[in-house]
Parts: C-alpha cells; structure tokens; sequence
C-alpha cells in the first residue's frame, strides 16, 4: 500500500472572502441496492471557498441557519497552525473570521488539530483546538454568534497522546443532571491505548475524567492507534462514536448513561482499512452506519433496535467510484447524505502492473463528492452520488491512500445539515489555476489547503424543520 504524509509546511492566505465554483460537467449516477443497478443522473452540485486556509476541516449549523467552520487562517507560535472559526449568516456563501480574541491574542494561538462543534438544540458554537501539539485541547464557545466567547481548557492527556478530537452534545439520560447548560457535552480523543471520552454537565465549563471506551489491543502488534470517527447522539440521549477497531471492521461503541459507561457494537463483519466509518440516528432511532473497504468502496448499514442487531450490508456508490473520509448527516427519517473525498478514476488507483500505472495515478482528479437518499430507512434503499466539484477537481494525484492520510483533507473531513434541510460538506482545495486546466500538473497549493463548502441546490432532506433543530431558522 503506497503512503503518502501530507507536508503541513507554507501557510498562505488570501484576502478574498468570496469564490463559488459548479461542476461544468456534472458527474452523477444512481445505486439501487435492490439489485446493484447503476444509472445516470443529471443533478448538480456547486462549492464555495472561504477564502481561508484550513485542514481536517469540520463544520455545524445553529438553530437559526448560521454555520460555523474551524480554520487555520494564519501561523502558529510554535510548530502548529493559528488556530481560527468562520461564520456564514448566508447559507455558505460569504464568511467572517469570529475568532475567538483576549487583548489582541487569537484563543488559542495555536492548533494541530482544529475541529468546530455546533449544539444544534441551543445554537451554542464550540472551537475545541488541540494544542500545544498533541497534549491538550483548548475549548472556547459563544452564543451569541462569536461576538464574546468563553473559554476552558478541556485537558491533558494522561498518556501523553491526545489526538482526533470529536465533540458531541445530547438531552441527558435518565439520573444525569446538568447544571446552566440543558444538554450533556461528550467529547472523545486518540489516546494510541484507547480511544479516551469525557464529559461535561455544565455546557463545557467543566469536564469529567475521561474514561478508556475502545481499548486498542492492537497496538504494539499492528502500529495503529485507537482512531474514530465523529461522534453521534439521539433524541434519547444516547450516544454513538464510530471506529474500524484498528483496522478490522466497522464497530460503534454506544453509551446509553451520557458517556460514564459504552457497549461495543459491530456494525459488519467485513474487512475494514484504519479509516473512520460515520454514524448518525434519526428521530426515531434507526442508526444509519457507513464505512469503505479495502477497495475504497462505500457500503451501509441500519440498526432498529439500538445496535442489537444491523441490517445486511449494501454498496451504495458505483463500482468506479473511490470514496474516503466519509462524513454523514441526517434530516427526516430515511434522509441521509454522505459526503466524501472521491475520485472516478478507479482504473489509474488499482495497480495493475503496468509500467505507465505510476504516471496515470499522478494524473488521477479528487472532487468533493455527496451520495443522499430519501429511503435510506427501505429495505433497499436508492442512493444518488453527485460529485459537487466536476471539472474543478480539489486535489489531482496519488494523494489519497485507501489506508492512510490524504493530502489536504488529512485524518478527516465534516459535514452539517441547517434546519431547513440543505447539507453541507467541508473539504479542503488544493487544486487551483493550472492544476485545473492541465490534467498533467500536480497540485498548485503548499501546505494547508483553501477551505470549501459543498452541498447540492434544491436538495432537503427535512419536510419542515429538521428534527433536531427546536425551531425553523
């Protein structure tokens, strides 16, 4: 398996706050699952840039429609990133730097990891750095669109690795109760050892202990640590965090009393790359489950009965189709997107012995890509994947290996859905200019790439107001 470390060197910055791109040659096909059927289709995506840099890009919305995107729009003090946050009040078209400031000091001054969490019950706006380096993360909030800020430090590591961090908030269980803030906050980190999670009951002023929830048996023997995908919660106030287990098949661990105890659930029993599958639960409790393969296919999963048992699992992307990173949202019941890094050019990534194979990979073009259904919750459900960015690839080479880190994007990507239904993807650009036009040129960008957003016009995956938002925006 060819591996490739992103270099996170040059740091450039631009001073536009505005560019929109749409796919001059869409790409766009059907799955139905009832028979493995793959169809053409002419539905549309677009992106919009930041005008800002960023890496491991994550994204949320707010009960009034605003989004929330963490950034690193300058240099760090140290060896990191200036840590930043962008707001949209315009449904992803334009942003503001609401960076998080004391006496002049962006908070945190620094990031190696930067991730943004959005409560979508209270609209509360959370940028939880890590930082310095991979020992601590620093949690800030506001709710009042990023005018003032609060501030914490979460904590430490006790094994000196704290690393991937994710975020959740969820109403509490029953016998957990909270103090100024409605919801419980959950937030989980590599440790290497185990994947360690915490939590807060006071909206992130102060944290728990941490306990271990997955504990990585595994990591002397196969080098891997205990790495997973963003967490997720239910209207019960249960709570879900995602991981391939070191590499070997898709599991959810499930905590049913806000955090303090997890079960493990294994979603498939199919062989899984050390990638992070994503997970998300509707209003009535279906979990929806997706993870690649060995082969970078995309595959899915339900469970009704809250992991017990998981439906059998579907191929929902084309056979020509490389998906990575997957990220999920869900609206209405049944109505799911999953957004990716993807490629169609499946031919130039699987080896084949040819001399010229190494040349072709270089030349390989990633978009930004989406795959939605409305009947997700159907016994063979039809799923729909867009790539939103065309002819304007975000990357171009072998960038991305199946098992491994992906230039830009890095360890993972976010996604979010607004109250009126329309998704959005966060991804990073670093294709830009000549990249574009000459299928022959590498990617144009040094180090952190440009920040994107992109979803599907005319889309809506929630009738009225999505279930989770308290109010329409």
């Amino acid at each position: 398996m060819r591996r490739l470390t992103a270099a996170l060197g040059l740091l450039i910055v631009v001073t536009s706050t505005f560019a929109a791109g749409r796919a001059p040659d869409p790409r766009c096909w059907t799955v139905d699952t009832a028979d493995g059927a793959v169809g053409q289709c002419d539905a549309e995506g677009t992106f919009h840039t930041l005008g800002v840099t960023a890496f491991e890009p994550t994204m949320g919305a707010a009960p009034d429609g605003s989004l929330y995107y963490a950034t690193t729009p300058r240099g760090g003090v140290a060896v990191g990133f200036g840590a930043g946050i962008s707001a949209s009040r315009d449904g992803g078209q334009t942003w503001e730097d609401v960076t998080p400031e004391i006496a002049g000091q962006y908070i945190p001054p620094e990031t190696n990891d930067p991730y943004a969490y959005v409560d979508p019950f209270t609209g509360r706006a959370f940028a939880f750095h890590m930082g310095p380096i991979l020992t601590c993360s620093i949690l800030s909030w506001t709710d009042d669109g990023g005018q003032t800020w609060d501030f914490n430090p979460v904590g430490c590591a006790p094994t000196g690795v704290w690393d991937h961090q994710t975020m959740v908030a969820a109403p509490p269980t029953d016998g957990t109760t909270t103090l100024g803030y409605p919801n419980v906050l959950v937030s989980c980190v590599n440790a290497i050892y185990a994947a360690e999670c915490g939590r807060s009951l006071d909206g992130g002023r102060t944290w728990q202990h941490t306990v271990p929830v997955h504990l990585n048996t595994d990591v002397a023997t196969e080098g891997c640590g205990a790495q997973h995908g963003h967490l997720a919660s239910d209207t019960s106030g249960f709570i879900y965090l995602p991981t391939s287990q070191c590499g070997k098949n898709p599991a959810v661990y499930i905590s049913r009393n806000s955090g303090l105890t997890w079960e493990p659930s294994i979603i498939n029993e199919m062989d899984m790359p050390f990638e992070d599958p994503a997970v998300q639960v509707d209003a009535e409790g279906t979990i929806y489950a997706s993870w690649h393969d060995n082969l970078g296919q995309l595959w899915f999963a339900t469970s009704r009965d809250v992991g017990a048992t998981w439906s059998g699992a579907l191929r929902i992307t084309p056979p020509q189709v490389v998906s990575l990173l997957p990220t999920m949202v869900v609206g209405d019941p049944g109505h799911i997107a999953i957004f990716f890094a993807g490629t169609d050019d499946r031919a130039f990534l699987v080896d084949d012995g040819s001399e010229d194979f190494e040349v072709e990979a270089e030349e390989v073009a990633w978009g930004a890509y989406v795959t939605y259904a409305t009947n997700a919750n159907a016994g063979a459900p039809m799923f729909t994947t867009i790539d939103t960015t065309g002819d304007d690839p975000i990357m171009r080479g072998d960038v991305c290996p199946i098992e491994g880190r992906c230039t830009y994007q890095i360890d993972f990507i976010g996604s979010t859905i607004t109250p009126d239904g329309q998704i959005f993807g966060s991804l990073i650009d670093g294709c830009l200019q000549e990249c574009v036009e000459d299928e022959e040129r590498g990617n144009d960008v040094a180090g952190t790439g440009w920040a994107i957003v992109a979803t599907v016009p005319g889309l809506d995956l929630c009738a009225e107001t999505c279930p989770k938002f308290p109010v329409a925006s």
